[in-house]
């Protein structure tokens, strides 16, 4: 979506929605996930996990997978 930049060796699973105004470096999104209005830098977000807006993960963070 607009505005999203991904960086480094970040990886997106299946199905996922990212952005707008998202960046994301180093960082690993697993299945189902969405990803809205996030800084994320060395982090992990869990498969059907929702993020955002307006956050900004830390290196080492980790977002569990949601049912």
């Amino acid at each position: 979506l607009p505005g999203t930049i991904l960086q480094g060796d970040t990886e997106i699973g299946d199905n996922c929605e990212i952005g707008p105004n998202s960046r994301l470096v180093n960082t690993v999104v697993g299945a189902g996930a969405r990803v809205e209005m996030t800084n994320a830098r060395d982090a992990k977000i869990g498969r059907n996990a929702k993020v955002g807006p307006f956050a900004n993960l830390e290196p080492g963070t980790v977002v569990p997978d949601a049912k």
